[in-house]
């Protein structure tokens, strides 16, 4: 056909075409060479699209339907119908399905190589094309997002394809979804700034929520969520939001696969609290439990004591440590996860972990972050105004149990005497009051004190479930509600199986060994700062690009610090790596300014006994600093040296 196709005049060829079309129809025989040559007919005709006019091609697609049913992955053939920017029915649908049916994509190459030229606009070819990369579904997806990609075909149509894309992919594994959530989001915050960006981004999410899977449901009902305290700020219109998170709650009791849309009603009718009253109402029909939309200082209760979904916490707790600039390593959160919920269901009341690490790695914030993912909260400042969450700063004076749990005075109250609480006592009666919600107790730099002094009773407590004998007298207590619980137990207080103690503890001279004793009650979570992901994740980057990959790209000479002192043990945080950096950039970014900072924020750092890592570490940053000219700092590293030879003890002294 191809030479009658070059030999004839055009006229010459519809007749001849139009004729082969009529034999092959008429041909009632399922041979494979009538098959094979009715598909040869369609692809030459299809190949030649733009030359031919389109009733011949109308013609071929009726006359040939039932005969072409193989061989679709034929590179012409697909090439051709990308070419196409028609939106006929009858043309596109049945192509489309023919190439359904084929199964995998084998041609990833040239699948990305027609989504980079994007020679149709058709939303169900884009899509299509997006569904074959199965094995590098991102890589469409990213393709797809480009910024030639959105200017050639609009948002609208962007997002439509996500959409569909979505809908009928293979489920993505765990690195593609996360791949995928980065691209997505930050494709909305691009959009975001936008005119009338909200309404549009809000459009789009809940068309992903409504059509997409699983995966893209959950993540768009929590992008949903994200945006109602800015429109609400802005007098915008949300009921279209609240409708489609409260309709996906609703579906849970059918659908277990839906259960994170529940997180989600809750979040959103505690964010809202009475400022949409009639949120509270269908929210308490839909789930069959009383949700209390009450003042900031509290928190609506949920249905029972269970491990809450890891997704669904990941996710809130990356986007509220986002909005802290700060970055933690996926398996230490989920390691964290794990451990607060090990012993939960079990009756064990012991649900205890010790972050440990340098100080600035995040420590407190990581456990503040996880209790306000878990409780619903958007920021820090709710969680900690809730009565389900206490941060109490240890002191070093701490010497019993009545610096923690409180303690009778005898002289208060004009000699009538009086219980006084204290902020964990508090926390630990209230939880008690609600036994069907999680509480989270969070001791900061725990070991400043002996821990086993003042904290055995706790752990005694956890261990065996036995009550905590607080006084033998009847007396007040400062809180009301407190008091009432005293009263009723008989002046004991039991550790609920609903409270999560998280402590937090440096490494240092300053601080106290923790006893094996509290050691075997706790899981001990190590945290320690990864370098690359602070370079990938932190926002700091946006404020000077150059400077951020001068001082923490792969070769940035921040993080050949930070990384040569880890080996040696006196680490330190992304707290004293935004501190250099902040001062270098509204300062004098010059190497005798860079210099001082080593005097000031990393060499006090430096001290230990004769041992080869501190000896290699002193002389990797030697080198450092001639490489870098710092000369004060290259002056103290030679006399630590010196130090550390002679004395076989080193520490940081300012000359």
């Amino acid at each position: 056909m191809s030479t009658i196709a070059a030999d004839l005049h055009k006229r010459e060829v519809r007749r001849t075409v139009l004729e082969r079309l009529e034999e092959i129809q008429s041909d009632r025989t399922t041979s494979e060479d009538v098959r094979r040559d009715a598909e040869n007919c369609f692809a030459e005709l299809v190949g030649q699209w733009a030359k031919n006019d389109e009733s011949l091609i109308d013609a071929a697609i009726v006359k040939l339907r039932g005969y072409i049913r193989c061989d679709w992955n034929r590179c012409d053939l697909v090439r051709a119908l990308i070419r196409l920017n028609r939106r006929d029915d009858k043309i596109i649908t049945p192509i489309l399905e023919g190439l359904e049916k084929v199964g995998s994509w084998e041609q990833p190459d040239l699948v990305k190589e027609l989504l980079e030229r994007v020679e149709t606009n058709d939303r169900r070819v884009l899509s299509w094309l997006v569904r074959q990369l199965r094995k590098d579904f991102s890589s469409g997806v990213q393709l797809l997002l480009s910024q030639r990609v959105r200017e050639q075909l609009g948002d609208e149509t962007v997002f439509a394809v996500l959409v569909e894309s979505l809908e009928d992919a293979t489920t993505p594994t765990a690195s593609v979804r996360g791949g995928v959530s980065e691209l997505l989001h930050g494709f909305g915050q691009t959009v975001l700034t936008q005119p009338d960006g909200r309404r549009r981004w809000a459009r789009f999410l809940i068309s992903l929520a409504d059509h997409g899977n699983a995966y893209a449901r959950e993540w768009a009902l929590n992008e949903l969520v994200e945006l109602v305290p800015d429109m609400v700020q802005a007098n915008e219109d949300i009921n279209e939001i609240v409708q489609t998170v409260l309709r996906h709650a609703g579906r849970e009791r059918d659908d277990p696969r839906q259960a994170p849309a529940i997180h989600y009603a809750l979040k959103l009718a505690r964010m809202l609290g009475d400022k949409k009253e009639n949120i509270k109402t269908i929210v308490e029909r839909l789930m069959g439990f009383r949700v209390a939309i009450l003042g900031p200082s509290q928190v609506a209760q949920v249905p029972s004591l269970t491990r809450p979904d890891f997704a669904m916490i990941r996710d809130s707790f990356n986007s509220l440590s986002q909005k802290h600039a700060l970055v933690y390593k996926p398996e230490d959160l989920e390691r964290y996860h794990n451990a607060l919920w090990a012993h939960v269901g079990t009756g064990s009341h012991r649900h205890f972990v010790i972050l440990a690490g340098p100080s600035g790695t995040g420590k407190t914030k990581m456990a503040q972050i996880y209790a306000a993912a878990v409780l619903g909260f958007t920021n820090l400042e709710e969680l900690n105004d809730s009565n389900h969450f206490r941060l109490v700063s240890v002191r070093p004076e701490w010497t019993d149990a009545r610096d923690i749990m409180g303690y009778y005075n005898p002289l208060a109250k004009e000699g009538e005497g009086e219980y006084i609480a204290t902020p964990v006592l508090e926390l630990v009666l209230e939880a008690n009051n609600q036994k069907d919600a999680p509480f989270f107790l969070v001791l900061d730099e725990m070991n400043i004190a002996h821990v086993e002094y003042y904290f055995s009773d706790i752990l005694s407590a956890m261990e065996s479930g036995a009550p905590i004998k607080l006084h033998s007298k009847t007396i007040e207590i400062k809180n009301e509600r407190s008091n009432e619980v005293l009263r009723a137990e008989n002046g004991e207080v039991t550790i609920p199986e609903n409270l999560f103690i998280t402590g937090t503890i440096n490494v240092d001279e300053t601080t106290h060994e923790i006893s094996p004793k509290v050691l075997d009650r706790a899981y001990v979570l190590k945290l320690s700062c990864d370098w690359e992901l602070f370079y990938q994740k932190s926002n700091l980057k946006d404020l000077s690009k150059d400077k951020f990959e001068e001082l923490f790209g792969q070769s940035g000479v921040i993080r050949k610090t930070a990384e040569i002192m880890e080996k040696a043990g006196p680490a330190f945080g992304y707290r004293t790596a935004e501190d250099i950096f902040r001062y270098l950039l509204n300062g004098k970014a010059e190497s005798s300014e860079l210099d001082w900072l080593f005097e000031s924020k990393i060499l006090p750092k430096i001290k230990g006994s004769d041992t080869e890592r501190l000896k290699e570490a002193l002389g990797e940053l030697a080198t450092l600093a001639k490489q870098q000219n710092l000369t004060n700092t290259l002056r103290h590293l030679e006399q630590m040296q010196k130090d550390l030879d002679q004395k076989g003890f080193v520490k940081f002294v300012p000359m």
